[in-house]
């Protein structure tokens, strides 16, 4: 059976806005999974743009007391009055929790899968984690042919939410004039999902609208996460050292160690650290950060921590790059992939 679960997003609380890159879709190898992309336009002048997110996904092996709700069998007073004290449906306990659960694992499915296809293409802001209601969620039995509306069909037809009339189509068959089909070999060969220290640069970038301080120390634990979390990657010998012991100041591994990571990836031959820019703003992020947790108050500017993220940014992309993810280097800055090309 097909189970669907969608999103509605904001393009505008990203950057770059998700409307300028096109419907991208994401189909795991074994076909288990979809997560779909798409940019919607305002109908009317009362209505905002948004970009929509759907899910689907393959799940076969139900209990046969789920499967009788599903098929028509069970007899259910699926009518309005037939509210129990929580103000549901009265549903079988067995048929709800199945749902529930389900509604769970599919919320971090797509939660994984749609960061992972943020972290490729270099997507910030937004959420970092998607989430749907379980009432509205729909399913579809794919044993009965293509139509996807039937007496038993979506949830919520069975559900007080309302109906929601978007159609679901077969995920390989969408046609748009600017599809983005990511590779998903590439994304899984070294790493299912996106690494830690991309989630809490994600959580520094939004909170930069709101919260300076709070995304300049998130910044630059994502930095320290990063180059950690590489380290430990390409050399895992020195993991008890990492995890155990105090580390010198990020900007001293990066001046003086970095060069000696025995990197999967080099540039034109040779692991090269970030140019001096890079490492002297993360400095200053770094003796920031410092006096702001220890409660000294600090003046903060919208700049600084741009440019701060900026930087951050490039080190983690130029850190995945050599993890071995070759198309990290296209989301490095231009100005630091000319700079590393140069020395």
């Amino acid at each position: 059976m097909l189970f669907q679960t969608y999103y509605r997003l904001d393009p505008w609380s990203f950057e770059p806005p998700l409307k300028d890159l096109g419907a991208i879709q994401f189909d795991d190898p074994k076909q288990m999974f979809s997560l779909f992309m798409r940019y919607r336009h305002a109908f009317n002048e009362s209505e905002e743009p948004q970009v929509l997110v759907q899910t689907i996904h393959r799940k076969d092996d139900i209990p046969d007391l789920v499967r009788a709700v599903f098929t028509g069998d069970a007899e259910i007073d699926w009518s309005i009055g037939g509210e129990n004290q929580d103000g549901f449906t009265n549903l079988p306990d067995v048929y709800r929790d199945f749902i529930v659960a389900l509604n769970g694992d599919m919320d971090r499915m797509a939660s994984e899968i749609f960061n992972v296809v943020r972290w490729r293409m270099g997507i910030v802001g937004g959420p970092l984690v998607l989430q749907s209601e379980w009432s509205s969620m729909r399913w579809h039995d794919d044993t009965k042919g293509e139509e996807v509306v039937d007496d038993h069909g979506f949830l919520n037809r069975q559900m007080l939410a309302g109906a929601f009339t978007l159609h679901m189509p077969k995920m390989q068959e969408v046609d748009f004039d600017k599809e983005c089909r990511l590779n998903v070999e590439s994304l899984i060969k070294f790493q299912s999902k996106q690494p830690l220290y991309h989630d809490l640069f994600r959580e520094a970038w939004q909170n930069q609208r709101d919260n300076l301080r709070s995304a300049i120390v998130m910044g630059i634990a994502a930095a320290e996460t990063g180059f950690k979390t590489s380290l430990m990657d390409l050399n895992p010998s020195v993991s008890w050292i990492v995890e155990n012991l105090q580390s010198p100041p990020l900007d001293r591994m990066l001046r003086d160690y970095m060069a000696q990571l025995p990197a999967r990836n080099r540039v034109n031959g040779e692991v090269r650290r970030p140019p001096k820019k890079v490492i002297s703003t993360i400095k200053k992020g770094i003796e920031l950060r410092n006096k702001l947790v220890h409660g000294r108050e600090e003046t903060v500017t919208t700049e600084e921590v741009r440019e701060m993220l900026e930087a951050v940014r490039d080190l983690l992309y130029m850190l995945d790059y050599y993890r071995g993810h070759d198309w990290a280097m296209e989301r490095v800055s231009p100005e630091v992939v000319t700079s590393l090309n140069e020395e």
